[in-house]
This record gives structure tokens, C-alpha cells and sequence, in this order.
């Protein structure tokens, strides 16, 4: 499945145009519990994003 990945600016809303849309992702599994990153290439930059389903209290469940 084709992943994408739509960035917004801190201070904008989800109905402003897009700052970058990321298309083409690939998923990376991190063990049987859930956890999961997502890895966007676009040049020569690569954008990673977490997603942690089972993590410590303090972690929040999602980062770039």
C-alpha cells in the first residue's frame, strides 16, 4: 500500500493549503507490539515518523 504524508505548518489548519505532501512511503515494523515508522524520501532529505503503540507513559505516541 502506498503511503503519503501531508505537513502542515504549526500555526495553520487542516483546511489551509499544505506546507509539503510526501508521497511513496515504505513501513517499517519494529517487533510484534505494534510499533511502527514510516520513512518519505524526497532528494535528498529522508522524513522519518514514529509511531509508538506500546512505549513508555512519558512518550508521546507519534513524532518526526
Amino acid at each position: 500500500m502506498d503511503q503519503s504524508n501531508t505537513v502542515w505548518g504549526i500555526n495553520k489548519r487542516a483546511k489551509d493549503k499544505p506546507d509539503m505532501v510526501l508521497f511513496n512511503g515504505d513501513v517499517t515494523v519494529s517487533g510484534a507490539g505494534g510499533n511502527h515508522h514510516y520513512t518519505f524520501k524526497n532528494g535528498r532529505y529522508s522524513y522519518i515518523l514514529h509511531v509508538t503503540i506500546i512505549g513508555c507513559y512519558y512518550l508521546t505516541a507519534g513524532w518526526l
